[in-house]
């Protein structure tokens, strides 16, 4: 008797998970949209970094700095190739700072 009704329990939680796990939706993004999103992080960093420093030297240094950073980060990113580091770290270095 008690075998039944663990057999039947099982079965009803294994039933939930499947009804569960097929009810979630899965936010599927594309390959492109996880760069841009990357890359706006990278200019976000930028801005937040050097909103308090416009033209100064050090200001220069820190984005030299993490220019290099962003740099070594994008390099080891499977998503990007070096061309596209490449072209990635030329317009971050030419983005203004707002």
């Amino acid at each position: 008797m008690y075998y039944i009704l663990i057999i039947f329990l099982f079965i009803l939680v294994l039933i939930a998970l499947f009804y569960f796990k097929a009810s979630k939706q899965v936010n599927i993004r594309s390959q492109e949209e996880k760069k841009r999103e990357i890359v706006n992080q990278y200019k976000q960093k930028l801005e937040t970094e050097l909103i308090h420093e416009k033209e100064s030297a050090t200001a220069q240094k820190k984005r030299i700095r993490l220019l290099q950073e962003f740099n070594q980060e994008l390099s080891r990113n499977i998503f990007f190739t070096q061309e596209e580091v490449h072209q990635i770290i030329k317009d971050l270095s030419l983005h203004p700072v707002k």
